[in-house]
């Protein structure tokens, strides 16, 4: 076994920046997660995939993709369901915040209020995709915000 100070020093450190890299593998591998669920979300939303494939369309789309990924976790009813709500919930802050802003075309203050909406109207389509800082909260802490909220 090695005593020297300088490998015990090195060592300490190699430890160090392996934890490191762990911790951002696993970020990276969150934001490749929650940016396929957002895009089912958003996929299930916009094809109204209940209204189109009826009622039983939760339960066949798990069993599809269990089928076709049987080593993942994450295609259960369940959770398929919470991602369709994890989009809505954030999707229709969204709305909200478009309301305000068709208000504020009322008002007689037109060509300000016009230039003001077409930057928000384009900092709202940027926020339809979704947001980077989402990869730093697990799955598990979305599920539990909007179960709250």
């Amino acid at each position: 076994m090695l005593a020297d100070s300088d490998y015990v020093q090195w060592l300490s450190e190699l430890k160090q920046r392996y934890r490191q890299s762990q911790a951002k593998a696993a970020v990276h591998v969150n934001h490749g997660m929650l940016g396929f669920y957002w895009s089912l979300g958003k996929d299930i939303v916009a094809l109204k995939a209940e209204s189109k494939w009826g009622s039983d369309f939760y339960n066949q789309l798990s069993i599809d993709l269990k089928r076709t990924f049987p080593q993942q976790k994450g295609f259960s009813v369940t959770n398929l369901k919470y991602i369709k709500r994890w989009y809505l919930f954030y999707y229709e802050q969204i709305i909200i915040r478009q309301q305000v802003i068709d208000e504020l075309e009322i008002t007689n203050r037109q060509q300000a209020v016009g230039e003001m909406e077409d930057q928000i109207r384009q900092q709202l389509a940027d926020e339809l995709e979704m947001p980077a800082k989402f990869a730093f909260v697990p799955w598990g802490h979305h599920i539990e915000l909007i179960s709250k909220c």
